[in-house]
Parts: structure tokens; sequence; C-alpha cells
């Protein structure tokens, strides 16, 4: 009786162990990975803005012909 619960410990330790390396090994990814994702939000929010005044400045030459006809 003893040896089994003994073993059934020893079993959920060596799972809790290789979750916790798994868990470990992983995390040098996801920190790369969230990093490449702050400097992709940071070029498409410049990006945003240079779009942003490109349209604004489409929208200013149309205003001034508005009225105009051809």
């Amino acid at each position: 009786m003893k040896s089994s619960i003994l073993e059934d410990a020893q079993k959920s330790k060596a799972k809790l162990n290789y979750r916790l390396v798994s868990t470990t090994n992983s995390i040098p990814s996801l920190v790369e990975e969230i990093q490449l994702g702050f400097s992709r939000r940071a070029k498409w929010e410049m990006d945003k803005g240079k779009h942003a005044k490109v349209a604004a400045d489409i929208e200013d030459r149309f205003f001034k012909l508005k009225g105009l006809t051809f």
C-alpha cells in the first residue's frame, strides 16, 4: 500500500518536473515572439500615421476641387 502511494507520488513528481522543464525551455522563444510583436506593432503604428497623412493630403486636394465642373 505504502509503496504504491510512493510510486504514484514519484510519477506525479516526474510529470511536474517534465512540465516545469518544458515550460522553462519555452520561455526564451515566447519572449522572442513577444518582442517581435512589439517591434511589428511599432512599425504598424508608424505606417498608420504615414497612411493617415497621405489620406489627409488626398482629401485636401479633392476638397479644393469641390464645386468645380469638368
